[in-house]
């Protein structure tokens, strides 16, 4: 299961809580796998740490680098499809639980 903590009080920051729901959200909204380690390393060299990515940081990139990332790998995300994926990750709070945390929990994962 996914799990972090909080870095520092008012900070939506947790170790790669975040980062995961970036990257499943993201392929969920293209309709594709979007390459986890590229994703991982693009963000890196923007200067964002994955580990421990903010909500103001995935805001930042999925309104710059976002397009010209999926572009690079041939994917395109729709305009709708990224105002929900801006709306989902601008309401992140990683004091509750993911709809994937969930799902694991109910398995038995």
């Amino acid at each position: 299961m996914l799990s972090g903590r909080v870095s520092a009080p008012g900070a939506r920051s947790v170790s790669r809580k975040l980062f995961n729901h970036l990257f499943v959200e993201l392929s969920v909204s293209i309709g594709k796998r979007v390459p986890r380690y590229a994703l991982w390393l693009e963000l890196h060299d923007r200067g964002w740490d994955p580990e421990t990515l903010q909500v103001p940081e995935a805001l930042a990139f999925c309104d710059g680098p976002l397009e010209g990332f999926l572009s690079e790998r041939g994917m395109r995300i729709s305009r709708r499809a990224h105002k929900r994926l801006r709306k989902d990750l601008a309401k992140f709070d990683p004091a509750r639980p993911l709809p994937q945390e969930i799902f694991e929990r109910l398995c038995g994962s």
